[in-house]
């Protein structure tokens, strides 16, 4: 269970960031290129993030099945119990794995990943994240105040999404040259 983890939490949060930001940058590459192969490079990325959220709810749906039966304290949760998942709150332990899958899936339908509303929302939400948001919201809660905050750049994160989205449009890339290549042999 321990060789699951790592990937696991790469695909739970870098790759469902980094496909976030490559669906902003994409949203505003297609208003000034009007390219089919753009479209087609974005299929590709549509395809691998929808195996990734598919993967990553099914793996925490295995490691939760594995949790009920054994009591591993080694698992891709971390240390949750059991009555967080099957307890009175159990929507909010779901809720974020389960919407990744259906948006992860949404983005896979060409109505959808062409629609550029639901581009721009969507894509800000695999972005910022449930985390994040609740963050936020929970700050703004506690009313602290924004003249309050103090400006932090943390030049390491940065540099990993953006290597990460650059890793992430070399392989939605290299796919779609790999197809078309296949197509004309």
């Amino acid at each position: 269970m321990d060789l699951l983890i790592s990937p696991y939490n790469f695909l739970k949060q870098d790759a469902i960031l980094v496909f976030g930001l490559y669906s902003l940058l994409f949203l505003f590459s297609r208003i000034f290129f009007k390219k089919t192969w753009l479209l087609d490079i974005d299929k590709k990325a549509s395809q691998i993030i929808c195996v990734s959220c598919i993967v990553v709810f099914s793996l925490l749906l295995f490691d939760f099945i594995h949790l009920i039966l054994t009591n591993n304290p080694h698992s891709l949760l971390n240390g949750y119990t059991k009555d967080l998942f099957i307890g009175k709150y159990w929507f909010s332990a779901w809720f974020e794995p389960a919407l990744h899958l259906i948006l992860g899936v949404m983005f896979s339908i060409e109505l959808f990943r062409r629609n550029i509303l639901f581009r721009l929302v969507f894509g800000l939400f695999f972005t910022i994240g449930m985390e994040r948001y609740v963050i936020f919201i929970t700050s703004l809660h506690e009313d602290y105040m924004p003249s309050n905050w103090l400006f932090h750049f943390d030049s390491a994160a940065c540099a990993q999404a953006i290597s990460g989205l650059l890793v992430f449009i070399a392989l939605s890339y290299a796919l779609f040259r790999w197809k078309r290549s296949s197509k004309k042999a």
